[in-house]
């Protein structure tokens, strides 16, 4: 019975890892515990962790990966508050009175470590042996490579949140075909809220650089709908990167953002400071979309991708697009 057990990753990495343990559960014929879901800590007002039915459809999870899912209290009282440990990550060293104790906070249940199945370490091949076990960042064999194509390969959404998407695309863009866009800018995450002061000197050159090759971009992609016979968009991005707001709004004008969507379908309104909500939202937007445009390498366009894949619609990346700056690719 894998349990998953989040790692110190926002959401959409933990999604990732949700379904590498479902595929570990079906291919053990196990059952999966829910755990919490953390939110991103540089993004959410509300609490720090989600549950499986705040996200998913988790009844149509079952169905489609065909594994059963249960409680954490029906795993502890299962495993008489005794498991394993499968570690698959790249830390040499685990504290596991830290792990316990993460459990205990997060899923109000304490477990001990079974130290017979663990007495040959730790490893990732712990889950083959072990009837309950806990997996952080499960590495899947290579016998499941069959299984994966086919579980876990995109969860749909919990009702509300489609239902809510529903009433956005009905309404947005007088409901005809749009463009989705991710603007990832990790150059504005890092000087606003990584870098220290040692390192910001970078950051006034880099936002310049970048913000004189996302004009660039925009024209890139003004061509790119053109081409495809699209008048509107819906933009998706983080909190630090509104500077290319002005710089779509000079090119774009009939562009959509997370603000005017709450002002314009009453539904979401009440989510309008739960980033966590709101982010499920413009990744069923962008799904749904006639065109996506991601950034390669984010953890959230490839969510969107995955769901796009499971109903036969192509996403294309910034940076194959012809003629995007060097510079966009480079330094964001």
């Amino acid at each position: 019975m894998p349990a998953f057990i989040r790692g110190s990753t926002g959401p959409q990495n933990n999604f990732k890892r949700l379904a590498d343990a479902l595929v570990a559960a079906r291919y053990r014929n196990c059952s999966i515990a829910t755990y919490p879901i953390p939110v991103h800590k540089t993004q959410d007002n509300g609490s720090t962790a989600r549950s499986w039915s705040d996200t998913f459809d988790v009844k149509g999870m079952e169905r489609t990966s065909s594994v059963p899912i249960i409680s954490p209290q029906l795993f502890h009282e299962h495993c008489n508050g005794k498991a394993a440990f499968s570690i698959c990550t790249a830390r040499k060293q685990l504290n596991f009175k830290n792990i316990t104790d993460k459990l205990q906070s997060d899923i109000g249940l304490s477990f001990v470590i079974d130290n017979d199945t663990n007495k040959g370490g730790f490893g990732c091949d712990t889950f083959l042996n072990a009837t309950c076990v806990i997996t952080i960042d499960t590495v899947l064999p290579k016998a499941s490579r069959s299984l994966q194509k086919t579980v876990g390969i995109f969860f749909n959404r919990a009702a509300y949140i489609q239902d809510i998407a529903t009433n956005i695309t009905n309404t947005m863009c007088k409901g005809k075909p749009y463009i989705a866009f991710h603007w990832r800018n990790r150059t504005g995450e890092r000087c606003d809220i990584w870098y220290t002061n040692k390192n910001r000197s970078l950051c006034d050159f880099k936002l310049l650089t970048l913000q004189n090759s996302s004009k660039q971009l925009v024209k890139v992609i003004k061509n790119y709908m053109n081409k495809e016979k699209l008048l509107c968009m819906y933009i998706a991005f983080p909190p630090f990167t509104k500077r290319i707001l002005d710089i779509i709004g000079d090119n774009i004008p009939n562009y959509f953002t997370k603000q005017d969507i709450i002002n314009l379908v009453p539904d979401i309104a009440k989510y309008k400071d739960d980033n966590y909500v709101i982010s499920l939202v413009e990744q069923e937007i962008a799904i749904r979309a006639a065109k996506f445009i991601g950034c390669r390498g984010s953890a959230w366009t490839n969510q969107v991708v995955k769901g796009r894949t499971q109903i036969r619609k192509k996403s294309v990346m910034i940076n194959s697009l012809p003629g995007v700056p060097r510079d966009v690719i480079r330094i964001n």
